[in-house]
């Protein structure tokens, strides 16, 4: 398995990277969608949509490329703290 991607992350580091890297994955994906949610906009909505194309894109591996590395950490960031911000954690 070379060009899978997150299924990579399996193969090199094993189950309990592999499990911590889902978890923290479907934590970010959930709390984007109740922004979304609970508080409807267009940029919660581009946020949402963002994220989604980033987590499909596996066979590019492109959350570790570093062109597009960047942004995706800033779609997290923007993720977590609007999340923080409208929730009050």
């Amino acid at each position: 398995i070379l060009d899978i991607g997150i299924l990579r992350v399996l193969t090199e580091t094993g189950i309990f990277n592999f499990s911590l890297l889902i978890y923290l994955l479907l934590r970010l994906l959930i709390k984007s969608q109740k922004l979304v949610y609970f508080f409807p906009s267009n940029f919660y909505k581009s946020l949402l949509i963002l994220f989604i194309i980033f987590l499909s894109l596996t066979h590019a591996n492109v959350i570790l490329l570093p062109p597009f590395y960047p942004i995706f950490l800033i779609t997290i960031c923007n993720i977590m703290n609007e999340y923080s911000l409208k929730f009050k954690i």
